[in-house]
């Protein structure tokens, strides 16, 4: 099991999670989403005949519950340089609007 280090963090378009996932690219790694969930799954194997290493496989499993105002049809994932990077915009009604007072 792989110790990732995360950040979830608030933006002005919605939310945003930053995951760090060195060695996964989109091969090995799934993000998936069930109800208010996200589930991001993945598995390294290194399967051939070293004789030694330092390499080890690895295995991440991590389930993130979504805040109730996010768009769960635009929700977006990428994955650069071992971060994982996932953008979870507000819903049109949540988002912020400044009124002029008049």
């Amino acid at each position: 099991t792989y110790n990732n280090n995360y950040r979830f963090y608030k933006t002005d378009d919605g939310y945003s999670l930053d995951m760090l996932v060195p060695g996964f690219n989109k091969e090995n790694l799934s993000v998936e989403l069930d109800d208010n969930k996200i589930f991001i799954k993945g598995e390294t194997k290194y399967e051939d005949n070293t004789l030694m290493s330092e390499l080890c496989n690895s295995f991440i499993s991590k389930k993130f519950i979504i805040p109730h105002d996010v768009d769960t049809s635009k929700i977006d994932a990428d994955i650069t340089d071992g971060v994982l990077s996932i953008k979870l915009p507000f819903t049109k009604k949540n988002k912020k609007k400044v009124i002029k007072l008049v």
